[in-house]
């Protein structure tokens, strides 16, 4: 078991705050900038319904699922928007979007996104974020800042 030493005179020791800002990311749904957090952890990607309306992306009403957030609380999502593009610079995502009635987010890019997108997230110490995501069916590659 090693014991814990005082850094000497000049070296370096990095330690991380207690929180950082949840980052995100823009994309562009129609010809409209959309503000989306990614969570990886989560198995959907969601979006609130003010924000499907104001896209005017359609939804299926008649396939919802439900939801289980971290606190237990069952909730149902409002129905799936099928084949939804998504650009991020030159790489365009077709998403399968489950509408929610009222997250803290405009969109959730979870799992299946990072998945189709093969994205790579690098952290800095900084608390700055970049997300490189590839275009499987063009085979075109960007990387995009983060934004708090």
């Amino acid at each position: 078991m090693s014991e814990r030493r005082d850094p000497e005179e000049g070296e370096r020791i990095y330690v991380r705050r207690e929180s950082t800002l949840i980052q995100g990311v823009t994309a562009i749904v129609g010809e409209h900038p959309v503000h989306c957090i990614t969570d990886w952890g989560c198995s959907i990607i969601a979006m609130l319904i003010t924000t499907c309306n104001a896209l005017g992306v359609m939804l299926d009403p008649m396939h919802c699922i439900p939801l289980q957030s971290i606190n237990g609380k069952t909730d149902w999502t409002l129905g799936v928007a099928r084949d939804v593009p998504f650009l991020f610079g030159e790489v365009t995502a077709i998403l399968q979007v489950h509408i929610v009635n009222s997250p803290a987010y405009d969109v959730l890019l979870g799992h299946p996104f990072k998945v189709l997108t093969q994205a790579q997230t690098q952290s800095f110490l900084s608390g700055d974020q970049h997300i490189t995501l590839t275009d499987l069916n063009t085979e075109k590659v960007v990387t995009v800042p983060t934004v708090p």
